[in-house]
This record gives C-alpha cells, structure tokens and sequence, in this order.
C-alpha cells in the first residue's frame, strides 16, 4: 500500500487497526506524507511488515501511532522493518506510544534510519524487547507525562476543550468495564490501576535490545522527582556498538539505567562489523558469527527474509570504479547496467551529486530499483532512453506477436528522473532505443 494521504495529509494511515483479535500482516507500506497505521483495539497483532518512506512531511509522529487509551492491552509488534522514516531530526518515530496509552509489546523488531526509534508517552505495560535500533538519531524515550499533565483523568468539567474527553483514560476504560469480567480476568493490572499510580509509567521493560550507531541519546529518562526508575521495570541485557567510534555516535548511557547496557567500540582502524548481510544497505539478515549474537546472548535472530521486500539491496556505489567522468560529469551507465544484471534489488543512495546516465540501462524482469532522496539525469547531448525493458518488441508498424516474451516483476520507486530537453524534440530526436536506432 502506497501513497496514500494524498488529499488529507495527516491521520490518513494506510490502515487503520482496531477491534480485538485482528492481524495485519507482511504488508508493505510505504510513502506517504504521515503515519502509516493508526492503531487501537485490543489482542491486536502486527507484524512481518515493511513500513519505509512515510512521515515524510510531518513532525511529531509516529509511523505506528497510538494513544490516550488504556484499553489497548494485549497489542503486539514483533518482527516489523521501519525505516528511512521522514526527516532525521527526532521529530519522527518509528514507534510511538502517545499520552499514556498503555498495554502494547514491541518485540523483534528493526528500526533503521528514523527521528526516533521508540516514544513512550507517559503509558505503562509496553515491553521493549529483542530489537534492533540502527543509525537512528535517539534510541527510546521514556517519560512520565502523565504526572505533568492535569488534564488526564481530571474531573470531565475541567481542562476539556470544545468537548474533546480524549484524555480521560478512566472514563474511557469504563465503557467497557475494565475493573471486572473477561478484562478483569485478562488484565488484573489493569483493572488496578487507580491504586497503582496511574500516572507513572511502569512495567516499560528495556531488555536485550541491540543498539547500532545511535547518533544523540540511547535512551531518555525523563520525569523528575515524579519518576520512580525502580518501578519501571528492568532495563537489562542491551548492547550498544558504535561501528568505528564516530564522533557522530553516542555511547552515553544515564547513570541511573547504565548497567543495563553493554558498550563496544571499534574504530576507523578495527571497525566492529556487526555480522549482518550488509548494514549500510539496511539488510539485517544475520550471520552464523555474528559479534552481536555473541555479545548479547539474550538477544533472538530475527527472521529478517520473512519480512516483504525486506531483501538485500545493493548499493550502487559498489560499483563505482565503472564509472566514467564526461566533461566533469560522472557518468554511472555501466554501473548501473552491471549492477541490475548481478542483482535483483538495487539502491542509488541519496546524494547532492547528480548520477547521469549517457545511453539506456536495461532493465530484466524481477529487478527493483530504489533511488529514493537520488537526481538520476541524461546527459546533455544524448538523444537515448534512459532505461528500457530487456524484451522490447517494437509495436508501431505490425502488431505484437502472441508469442513474444514478456517482461514483469519490475519496479522503479523514488528518484528524481531528468531530461536535459526542456521541450519536445521531434519524432526520433530523443528517446531513441539506443545510439543508433529511434525505433526497432
């Protein structure tokens, strides 16, 4: 599913996930201005999905958002892939508990690439475990509004703006009688939470979670005299590994929850290599002798191929002794072309610098190209297609044969594609199938 939110631009999701006992599973979401799954309901299961390219206009949000309800008990992410999640600058959440909503897991997930991995608004019961957070900006935050913020559970005639009761947790939770019957018996925490300070963010287990290259804060501890860190659950188990000990990277760790964490460092010398398929093209897949493996021995492989489209793509850059310079441009053709015939997935990474191509690439059935944030240009002069399929059959003057192979399974995504051409030029003047032919 994809890109949705296109007329309204905030809280259009791709899916909306409520009711009890339903599943959303290995799914691709992915571009779009704001969140991709607006979660609530109960016993819900979310998992083996690719969610990329969203949050894309936004800040303050959450690629899995939730909030202000108690009832959201027994909710579970595990082994999703959220990544390249909007702007880098915190402001955007691969998973976020907002406003004290409570009762959701997250487990066995990887999280690269994004603002913020996770954001625990003041709720409680929301285990984090067995993740993998990567070359995100901060890991979790973990705070206590609830205690900040009178309006929550205040009496309904105060703070309530224009009839909005959304922040009344217990008059919420006492639609469907959570202090007796079937919640009772499923959640007994729950149905206690009035003489449990409400407001504190307990049981928000931290454990055998593997941070990787984490750039300003691990994990955020916030909520003054208010927060009672014993009774937040355990936060034990965690490694943090920064690559080559950039300066970039944060191994800092709040004293009050440091022994939860294990720190390795390599450098630019003896970089630490985490032991997955390819960490700078986000393939998670683990090796037999993975260092992470063996340093965090809590920690259980993820099944990184059952997730979508979640396979290995190869950076363009690996090949980048094939490409040429053409009057101070480089020129990427050849590169391109040998990466698409070695592999089936490949990535042309963000950059400021322009990728021209000077004669068409040709692309065979089963290849994805994915040139999100990259300028893809012709260069001035060349009169060619930039890319075509690899079974062309030229259909202008007889008609196709039945028989003719065909092409399929191939995608494009991202990118800004360029025509040095600004108008057009003519019946075989540009867009010619290669250097010598305008048609087959």
């Amino acid at each position: 599913i994809h890109k949705f939110g296109q007329l309204r631009r905030t809280y259009a999701g791709a899916v909306g996930l409520g009711g009890v006992g339903n599943t959303l599973r290995k799914c691709e979401l992915h571009d779009a201005p704001h969140l991709a799954i607006a979660s609530g309901g109960t016993f819900n299961l979310f998992e083996y999905n690719n969610v990329h390219h969203v949050l894309l206009e936004t800040a303050d949000a959450g690629a899995y958002y939730s909030g202000r309800d108690w009832k959201r008990q027994g909710c579970v992410l595990r082994y999703n892939y959220f990544h390249d999640l909007g702007r880098i600058d915190g402001s955007c959440v691969a998973i976020y508990y907002d406003d004290c909503g409570s009762g959701e897991a997250a487990y066995g997930n990887i999280i690269h690439k994004a603002g913020l991995a996770f954001l625990v608004g003041g709720g409680r019961d929301h285990p984090i475990r067995n993740n993998i957070i990567s070359s995100c900006l901060s890991g979790i935050s973990l705070n206590s509004r609830g205690m900040a913020w009178a309006t929550f559970n205040a009496d309904p005639s105060h703070n309530t703006k224009k009839g909005d009761r959304s922040h009344l947790l217990r008059e919420r939770a006492l639609t469907v009688g959570y202090e007796s019957g079937a919640w009772l018996d499923a959640f007994p925490r729950l149905a206690n939470v009035m003489n449990d300070n409400w407001a504190m963010p307990f049981y928000d287990p931290v454990e055998n979670n593997i941070f990787i290259d984490v750039k300003r804060r691990l994990i955020s501890v916030s909520g003054g005299d208010h927060f009672d860190a014993a009774r937040m659950a355990p936060i034990a188990g965690n490694l943090v590994v920064s690559t080559v000990g950039a300066k970039n990277v944060t191994t800092n760790v709040p004293a009050s929850v440091a022994k939860g964490f294990k720190i390795l460092v390599g450098t630019e010398a003896n970089p630490i290599d985490p032991g997955v398929d390819s960490l700078a093209a986000g393939d998670f897949q683990f090796l037999p002798e993975s260092v992470l493996l063996k340093e965090c021995p809590g920690f259980d492989v993820i099944p990184f191929r059952e997730i979508p489209n979640a396979s290995y793509e190869r950076d363009l850059r690996d090949y980048a002794s094939l490409v040429k310079v053409v009057d101070g441009a480089k020129v990427w053709t050849a590169a391109l072309q040998k990466a698409l015939d070695e592999n089936e997935r490949v990535r042309i990474p963000a950059s400021s610098e322009t990728y021209w191509i000077d004669a068409p690439v040709v692309v065979p059935s089963g290849r994805r190209i994915n040139a999100h944030g990259a300028t893809i240009s012709l260069l001035k002069g060349c009169n060619t297609l930039m890319l075509r399929n690899a079974s062309a059959v030229d259909g202008q003057l007889k008609p196709v044969p039945a028989d003719a192979k065909r092409d399929c399974d191939i995608a494009i995504t991202g990118g800004t594609w360029c025509d040095w051409r600004e108008g057009r030029a003519g019946y075989g003047m540009s867009g010619m199938f290669n250097l010598e032919k305008g048609r087959l």
